[in-house]
C-alpha cells in the first residue's frame, strides 16, 4: 500500500507542472491578451520551457538515484557466504575505504566499519536508509516525492529541480493572480455586484475551483521549494547533509548533550571539511573523493 502511494506521489510530482501549460491560455484570455500576440507567445513558450526543464530534472533525480550498497545475494559454495554486490565499482570503494580506515578511531562516529542493519561495509558519510533498506553514499535524505534517496549521485539534479520549481511556481502565481484578485478576493469580499458583467462571465468560464485555488497553490509550491533550496544550499556551504544535521547537530542539542554535537565544517570522524567543502561533492560529484574511490577515471 505504501509503495503504491509513493509511486503515485512521484507520478503526481512528474505531471503536476503540466497544469501550467493547460491553464496558462485561460489566464491569458482573462487578462484580455489576444491569442497569437508576441506577449502571448512569450508567456506560453516560457511556461512550456519551465515545465520541460522541471520534468527532465525530475526524471534525472529519479534515474540517477544513489547506488545500492546492500548485498543482493550470497555465494552458497563458500563456507562463510560473502555478499555479492550490484556494482563492481562499489567493491573497489569497499576495499579502498577498508584500507584507509584501518587506523580510524572506532569511538568516533561515522568512522567506518560495517552497517549494523544490512552488514554492508560503511565508509565515512555512508548512511543506512530505513525506507530503501540499504546504505547510501553521502545520503542527504529520503525524498517521499521521488520515492528514492537523495545522495551523491543525484543531489545536484534535486537542487536544480528545486530552482526550476520555484521559478515555475512564481510564474504561475503571477499568471493566476489577476484571476484570484478579481474573482476570488474582490468577488468573495464585496460580492458579485462589485464585478462587471464581463468579469462575471470570465470568472464563470474559468471555474470556481481554479479561480480560488490556482494562485494560493502556486504560491505555496514556490515558497516551499524556495525554502528547501535555501536550506540545502546553506547545509552544503557548512559541510552538512540533512541527515548529518539531525544526527550530529539537532539531536545532541535536543537531548541536552551538546558535547556530542559536531561543529559545522568538521567531519564526524574528526577531520576538517572546511567551509564550501561540499560544493564540489554536490555539483561535480565525479571529482569528489568518494567518486574517486568508486573507481571513476580508472
Amino acid at each position: 500500500m505504501m509503495g503504491a502511494l509513493r509511486q503515485m506521489l512521484f507520478v503526481a510530482c512528474l505531471l503536476m507542472p503540466f497544469m501550467t501549460i493547460v491553464f496558462q491560455p485561460q489566464f491569458l484570455a482573462f487578462r484580455g491578451m489576444p491569442e497569437g500576440s508576441v506577449q502571448w507567445g512569450i508567456e506560453v513558450s516560457l511556461s512550456i520551457m519551465l515545465t520541460c526543464f522541471c520534468t527532465v530534472l525530475c526524471l534525472a533525480t529519479k534515474v540517477t538515484a544513489p547506488l545500492s550498497w546492500t548485498p543482493i545475494g550470497c555465494d552458497a559454495t563458500d563456507e562463510e557466504p560473502k555478499p555479492q554486490w550490484s556494482d563492481l565499482s562499489v567493491v573497489r570503494l569497499f576495499k579502498a575505504a577498508s584500507s584507509a580506515s584501518e587506523d580510524a578511531d572506532d569511538d568516533k562516529p561515522d568512522a567506518g566499519g560495517d552497517c549494523e542493519l544490512c552488514d554492508a561495509p560503511k565508509p565515512e558519510r555512508v548512511y543506512h536508509c530505513h525506507t530503501c533498506g540499504r546504505c547510501i553514499v553521502r545520503m542527504d535524505h529520503h525524498c517521499f516525492l521521488f520515492n528514492c534517496c537523495i545522495g551523491i549521485a543525484n543531489h545536484r539534479y534535486f537542487l536544480c529541480w528545486l530552482m526550476v520549481v520555484t521559478t515555475l511556481g512564481m510564474f504561475s502565481t503571477a499568471s493566476s493572480y489577476p484571476v484570484f484578485a478579481i474573482c476570488g478576493l474582490r468577488g468573495m469580499a464585496e460580492g458579485t455586484r462589485s464585478l462587471t458583467d464581463a468579469e462575471v462571465e470570465k470568472c464563470l468560464r474559468i471555474g470556481p475551483l481554479l479561480t480560488i485555488a490556482a494562485c494560493p497553490f502556486s504560491a505555496g509550491v514556490a515558497l516551499s521549494a524556495a525554502c528547501m533550496f535555501v536550506l540545502h544550499l546553506t547545509l552544503i556551504l557548512v559541510g552538512r547533509t540533512t541527515h548529518e544535521l539531525f544526527v550530529y547537530t539537532l539531536i545532541p542539542w535536543a537531548s541536552r548533550r551538546p558535547s556530542h554535537a559536531v561543529p559545522l565544517g568538521q567531519s564526524p570522524a574528526g577531520g576538517e571539511r572546511g567551509w564550501f567543502g561540499d560544493l564540489g561533492d554536490v555539483w561535480v560529484p565525479e571529482l569528489s573523493p568518494l567518486a574517486k574511490l568508486c573507481g571513476a577515471g580508472t
